[in-house]
This record gives structure tokens, C-alpha cells and sequence, in this order.
């Protein structure tokens, strides 16, 4: 944890770990989402779009290095 100070009156606390992102979606994928992640098991909303959102980074990593062995 750290603090910065912007000036006189104001000072930021940066704290290590999570960070928040904030997320913007339909109403339709907001209710698929909120009747899926109960019946996966997942303990909130959160952690389901966290799962999912590492899923598919993981599986973009694989393609691209998959097509760089592809394009040598």
C-alpha cells in the first residue's frame, strides 16, 4: 500500500492486489449471466465474469501461440 499525494488537499491510497474495472453489458447478457453463475457453482456474479474473462485470455494466448509455430 502506498499514498499519493495529488496536492494539499488531496491524496490517493493505492492498495496492491485486485483492482476494480467497471463493465458495461445489455440487460439480456446481464440476465443470462445472472441465471448461469448460481447453477455453475460460482459464489457471486463477479466471480463468474472473472472466471470467464480468464478463460478466454487463456485460450487467446493459446491461439496466438499456436498461429506464431504456424507462421515460422
Amino acid at each position: 500500500m502506498r499514498v499519493v499525494y495529488r496536492d494539499d488537499r488531496t491524496m490517493e491510497l493505492i492498495l496492491d492486489g485486485p483492482r476494480v474495472v467497471t463493465v458495461k453489458m445489455d440487460d439480456k447478457l446481464l440476465r443470462q449471466i445472472d441465471s448461469l453463475w448460481p447453477k455453475l457453482g460460482f459464489k457471486s456474479r463477479s466471480e463468474f465474469i472473472r472466471y470467464a474473462v480468464s478463460v478466454v485470455v487463456k485460450m487467446a494466448n493459446r491461439r496466438i501461440k499456436i498461429e506464431d509455430l504456424l507462421n515460422t
